[in-house]
């Protein structure tokens, strides 16, 4: 599916990595929350996907597309 900015949609947090993640984080992982894509990752590891925002209540951060899996 092609994502376009302020495209809305439901995923499972499952990073690749952990070894960088923020610590309050890591309690969220393999949980299903609504996610919005948001700018594209001009540079680093994740350079070129999308970056989707949270706005859960009370979590609010952002993921790369790569760690996010869509239900």
């Amino acid at each position: 599916m092609i994502m376009k900015q302020y495209d809305k949609f439901r995923a499972v947090f499952k990073p690749k990595r952990i070894d960088d993640l923020n610590p309050d984080c890591k309690q969220h992982i393999g949980k299903p929350y609504e996610w919005q894509a948001s700018w594209i990752i001009e540079s680093g590891q994740y350079e070129g996907q999308w970056a989707c925002m949270n706005n859960e209540p009370g979590l609010i951060g952002w993921a790369p597309e790569c760690d996010l899996m869509r239900i």
